[in-house]
C-alpha cells in the first residue's frame, strides 16, 4: 500500500538520508528573488548551502526567467521600505504631537515635545544615512553576479513554441479538474517573451513543473524542489498545517521519471542542510528567513481574504478591523502602514507598483476593491457549470469586457460573429445554467435576463445586441 499512494506518506529517515545523498536540487525563483530581501548574513548563508551542493543544483528555464524578469522590481521594493520606514516615523512622531498638544495639568508639555523632536529628527537623520548607503542594485548587482557564477551550466534548455503549446493545451483540462501545479495561475493575463517565444504567465507552473520532470527522467535522480511559493497548488495541507508537497506531484513524478520528489521552502531547507549536508547555518539565518516568508506571502493573503470577505470591495478602515479580528498571528505597532504598503505594492493604480502580481484596484481614497475578482467568478462558475451539466456547447457566445479587457469569451461553433450579449462584469448580478442555457442576471439599467443560446433568443424575440 505504501508503494502504491507513496505521495500520501512522509519518508523515512532512511529515505531522507538517502534523497539528501542522492538527489538533484532545484531551485524555484522565488528563493533566489528572496536572496534580495535579506540580511547579508542571512544571505551569504544561503548561498554558502548553495555552493556546497552545485554539482547536484538546476534550474529550470522557466526559473532563471522568471528571475531575470522580476529582480529590478524586487530590487525596487527593497529601495521603497526606507520610505515606508520614513512614512511610520512621521505618523507616529504626529500621534505623539497631537497627543501632547491637548492640556494635562501633570505634563511638562514643552519639554516632552522637545524630546520627541529630538528622537525623531535622530532616527530620520540615522535612516537617511542608511539609505544613502545601500547599495544601488540596479546598477551593479553583486547579487546576480554571484548566482551568475553558482549557476553557470545549472540551467535547463528553453521548450520550443510548439512544445509549449501542447502544455498549454493540456493545462486547460488540468486546471479545470483543479491537478496541481499551475491552477491557482489560472487567472493572470500577462505574457514573457523570449527571443521567438511567447510564454503565457498562468502556466508558467506547470512549464516550470514539466521542466522538473523532463530533468529527473534525464539524470534519473530524485528531486528535491526549494520553493517559497506558498500557494495550495504545491502545499498538501490539513487543518492550517502544512504536511509536505501535494501527493499528487509525488504521484505523477514517480509515475513518470521513477524518482522520488520531496519539496522544503529556504528555511525548512537551511534547517535540514545543518543535519544532511553538515553545514553550519546560525539560527538567526534561519528564523530571518521564515519571517521574511511570513511576511511576504501572509500580508498579502489576509488582504485578499479580508476584500472578499466584504465583499470585493471595501474602505481601509474595514480591511483592518476585519484583520484585526481574524488573523492568527500578533500584529506589529505599524501594521496598518504594512497593509497599506501591500495594497499599493500589489496595486498597478499606484507609483508603488513595479511589476509582479497585479491583486488591487485603488477606487478612491482610502477605498480599495481586488481586481477582476467579479469578472474572475463569474467566469469560472459559467466553465464550472457547463462541465458538470456536460452542455458546454449550449455556450455559443459569452463577451463580458471590463476597462476594454476581455474577461470571458466561450465561443462553440460561432467563432467571428457578433456577441449575443456584451456588457461589463459590474452589470452581472447573477449566472447560472438551466435547461441547456446559460443565464445572466444584469443590474437594473440592462434587460432583466438573457438566456445566451440563438434558440433561447428566439424564443424570447430578442436581437442581437
Amino acid at each position: 500500500m505504501r508503494k502504491t499512494f507513496s505521495g500520501y506518506y512522509r519518508p523515512s529517515e532512511e529515505e531522507f538520508a538517502d534523497l539528501w545523498k542522492n538527489c538533484l536540487f532545484v531551485l524555484d525563483a522565488n528563493v533566489l528573488l528572496n536572496l534580495y530581501r535579506y540580511s547579508e548574513q542571512t544571505r551569504e548563508a544561503l548561498i554558502g548551502i548553495l555552493e556546497k551542493i552545485v554539482d547536484r543544483l538546476w534550474i529550470p528555464h522557466q526559473v532563471a526567467l522568471e528571475y531575470q524578469d522580476n529582480r529590478l522590481s524586487t530590487i525596487a521594493e527593497q529601495a521603497r521600505r526606507y520610505d515606508r520606514i520614513s512614512e511610520t516615523l512621521q505618523d507616529a512622531r504626529q500621534q505623539l504631537q497631537d497627543l501632547l498638544g491637548r492640556e494635562h495639568p501633570s505634563l511638562d508639555v514643552d519639554s516632552l515635545r522637545a524630546k520627541v523632536q529630538a528622537v525623531f529628527s535622530d532616527l530620520e537623520s540615522e535612516l537617511n544615512g542608511q539609505r544613502q548607503q545601500h547599495p544601488d542594485l540596479a546598477e551593479s548587482d553583486h547579487i546576480r553576479d554571484t548566482l551568475t557564477v553558482v549557476l553557470e551550466g545549472k540551467v535547463g534548455s528553453p521548450y520550443s513554441q510548439e512544445c509549449l503549446a501542447e502544455i498549454y493545451k493540456s493545462a486547460q483540462d488540468r486546471y479545470d479538474n483543479i491537478v496541481p501545479p499551475g491552477y491557482r495561475d489560472s487567472k493572470k493575463e500577462t505574457v514573457k517573451r523570449y527571443g521567438s517565444l511567447v510564454l503565457r504567465d498562468r502556466y508558467g507552473d506547470l512549464v516550470l513543473w514539466r521542466q522538473v520532470i523532463d530533468q529527473a527522467k534525464e539524470e534519473q535522480r530524485p528531486i528535491i524542489f526549494v520553493t517559497d511559493d506558498t500557494k495550495e497548488d504545491w502545499w498538501w495541507t490539513s487543518q492550517g498545517k502544512t504536511i509536505g508537497p501535494r501527493p499528487e506531484l509525488v504521484t505523477e513524478m514517480m509515475c513518470e521519471a521513477n524518482v522520488s520528489f520531496y519539496m522544503y521552502n529556504s528555511n525548512r531547507f537551511m534547517t535540514f542542510a545543518r543535519e544532511y549536508l553538515e553545514v553550519e547555518v546560525a539560527q538567526e539565518a534561519v528564523d530571518e528567513v521564515q519571517e521574511i516568508i511570513e511576511e511576504t506571502g501572509l500580508w498579502r493573503d489576509e488582504i485578499v481574504q479580508a476584500l472578499r470577505a466584504l465583499g470585493g470591495e471595501a474602505r481601509l478602515s474595514e480591511i483592518y478591523d476585519y484583520i484585526e479580528r481574524t488573523t492568527q498571528r500578533e500584529l506589529p505597532g505599524t501594521w496598518q502602514a504594512t497593509v497599506r504598503y501591500y495594497l499599493q505594492l500589489h496595486s498597478s493604480d499606484t507609483e508603488t507598483f513595479k511589476g509582479g502580481r497585479d491583486l488591487f484596484r485603488h477606487l478612491g481614497r482610502g477605498y480599495w476593491g481586488l481586481r477582476m475578482e467579479h469578472a474572475a467568478r463569474f467566469a469560472e462558475e459559467l466553465r464550472r457549470l457547463a462541465r458538470h451539466q456536460g452542455q458546454r456547447q449550449s455556450v455559443q457566445y459569452v463577451y463580458l469586457t471590463q476597462g476594454g479587457e476581455t474577461l470571458i469569451h466561450e465561443a462553440s461553433d460561432t467563432q467571428g460573429q457578433d456577441p449575443i450579449v456584451q456588457c461589463s462584469s459590474q452589470n452581472v448580478v447573477q449566472l447560472w445554467l438551466e435547461d441547456g442555457y446559460v443565464k445572466l442576471v444584469l443590474e437594473a439599467n440592462w434587460p432583466n435576463t438573457f438566456l445566451l443560446t440563438d434558440k433561447a433568443l428566439r424564443e424570447l424575440g430578442t436581437e442581437r445586441s
